[in-house]
């Protein structure tokens, strides 16, 4: 069985990350399900022809993919975007998942575009589904090295500052 997933992502981070998703979701299904991954930069909304060419492939029933910085909301350009395209999928079998970059997972429900999705997706009788992917440097251990190599790290005018006055 074909299941569409529409990956809509704001940076080519964001959409690293949502394919690797895609990946581990086409692993946990196996071969009985097939995905068919369509990835879009949320830019390519606003040209208008692919616009309505993104909005008629993901009104099939599947997944909307919004890989998206959890500081940031979502332009108004794209909540209208994902509103319409939820409200004219409106299926059970359909499902807006939301994946946040930048942020603790303790801060999800906090992330401005959560409410917006949550929102969508409730109207439009969908699924809704979130994850927070906390880049590699949220680590404290990271945090704590990085802070120890700043500190001991000696640059030329660090150099030059000691030999004058010291």
């Amino acid at each position: 069985m074909e299941v569409g997933v529409m990956t809509l992502y704001d940076s080519v981070y964001t959409g690293k990350n949502a394919k690797g998703l895609c990946d581990r979701l086409q692993q946990h299904l196996g071969s009985e399900y097939e995905l068919n991954i369509s990835l879009w930069n949320l830019a390519a909304l606003k040209i208008s022809t692919l616009s309505q060419a993104i909005a008629k492939a993901a009104m099939q029933p599947g997944l909307l993919l919004i890989a998206v910085n959890g500081n940031e909301s979502l332009p108004p350009f794209v909540r209208s975007w994902v509103s319409r395209v939820a409200h004219h999928a409106r299926t059970a079998d359909s499902a807006i998942v939301a994946q946040f970059h930048g942020i603790l997972r303790m801060e999800q429900e906090l992330a401005p575009a959560y409410s917006d999705l949550k929102r969508i997706a409730r109207e439009a009788s969908m699924g809704f589904f979130s994850e927070t992917v906390e880049s590699a440097d949220s680590n404290l251990d990271d945090y704590i090295k990085e802070i120890h190599e700043r500190a001991t790290m000696r640059t030329s005018v660090l150099e030059a500052i000691l030999q004058q006055h010291f």
